[in-house]
C-alpha cells in the first residue's frame, strides 16, 4: 500500500493479465507491474506452479484506440487509485470490486 505522498508521485498505467482461469483476461491500474498482478490474481484461481502467465503495460494502446478511450484512460490515471478495472465500449473504464 502505497502512503498518500507517495501516491501522488507515482506514475499509475493500466497492466493487462491473461491468466489461464474462467476470467482470462484481466486488467489491472497499478504503479508497477509487480502490483498489477497482486490486484488481479486472487484465491479462488486455480493456478498451478508452472502455469503461463502473460502480463503487459497497455496504457498507449488504450490512448491510442480511440478518442472515448483515450479520454476515459486519462480520467481513469489521473484519480491515482489502483484496482482491477474493465472496459466497457459506451462507458469507458469501469472499477471493478472483488
Amino acid at each position: 500500500m502505497l502512503t498518500e505522498t507517495e501516491r501522488q508521485k507515482a506514475r499509475f498505467q493500466i497492466y493487462q493479465i491473461d491468466i489461464p482461469s474462467d476470467d482470462y483476461q484481466r486488467f489491472a491500474v497499478a504503479h508497477n507491474l509487480g502490483r498489477a498482478i497482486e490486484l488481479v490474481v486472487n484465491k479462488h484461481d486455480d493456478l498451478d506452479p508452472g502455469q503461463m502467465m502473460i502480463a503487459w503495460n497497455v496504457t498507449n494502446s488504450w490512448i491510442c484506440h480511440s478518442q472515448l478511450a483515450a479520454q476515459a484512460t486519462y480520467a481513469l490515471l489521473k484519480e491515482k487509485r489502483e484496482g482491477r478495472v474493465e472496459y466497457d465500449y459506451h462507458e469507458g473504464w469501469q472499477r471493478v470490486e472483488y
